[in-house]
């Protein structure tokens, strides 16, 4: 599989071989997903954090099993196709829109810069830096018009409290323009909805619907591993089984 790396992180190159086989694997169990959960995630970074999780595992399962009769087996064990099948769902989504449409690279750089500052305010917040309760407020947001909002807020949090948290985090000014800057391109590709400029499209809406269930399965799934991985590592679980959009290499 060809790969290319990012920071410490070695990503498989979009809609990574054997997608639609394992998209086709999974669509049933999509079905009984009641609310399916919005995908604001790299779906290539899930599946590289899912490997590394079930490498780490692969060595204990036989031992566990006994002690975990109630973990989710048959789903931890097929969590890497799984995260290919998600990760195909996304590229399907991303060539169905307008090919003049510049929201797909957008919204990639937005998720990474939303989780970096979300991670960084969340521990500055901890340490009394910032606002706990604006923080949480800002976490609480769902679909792409709330991350994208999230997105210039945060990076309007981290301005107006410059002067207190700088040289307290590794988030560069620069950084926080960024992040301003991209939100707000994001807010003007869209609609307050959701949807893009133009009628909405019934065939891309199905297709959006599709990754979001798919996952929403697998962050359901990464939770039963990382269930397991707590049990035996305790606090050092998350070194051996990293969460969905971690970078740590």
């Amino acid at each position: 599989m060809s790969e290319f790396t990012t920071n410490t992180v070695t990503l498989p190159t979009p809609d990574p071989t054997g997608g639609q086989a394992a998209l086709t694997r999974w669509l049933a169990k999509t079905h009984a997903i009641t609310t399916p959960m919005p995908m604001l995630a790299d779906g290539r970074l899930a599946m590289w954090n899912i490997a590394r999780g079930l490498e780490a595992l692969a060595p204990l399962v036989a031992s566990l099993k006994p002690g975990l009769p109630h973990a989710d087996w048959q789903t931890i064990e097929n969590l890497a196709d799984l995260a290919l099948a998600t990760a195909h769902a996304e590229a399907l989504v991303d060539r169905a829109e307008p090919a003049t449409s510049a929201l797909p690279a957008l919204r990639t750089r937005m998720h990474e810069l939303r989780t970096q500052l979300l991670t960084a305010a969340d521990l500055l917040a901890s340490f009394g830096k910032l606002s706990a309760s604006h923080v949480a407020e800002i976490r609480k947001g769902r679909g792409l018009p709330d991350a994208a909002q999230d997105t210039s807020v945060l990076s309007q949090l981290f301005r107006d409290n410059w002067h207190t948290i700088q040289g307290l985090t590794p988030v560069t000014k620069e950084l926080v323009e960024e992040a301003g800057h991209v939100g707000a391109q994001v807010l003007a590709v869209i609609k307050p909805g959701g949807g893009k400029g133009g009628a909405a499209d019934a065939n891309l809406e199905a297709l959006r619907d599709q990754r979001n269930r798919l996952w929403t399965l697998l962050v359901q799934g990464h939770s039963e591993l990382s269930a397991v991985a707590y049990w035996h590592w305790r606090e050092e679980y998350r070194s051996h089984v990293p969460a969905l959009q971690g970078r740590a290499g």
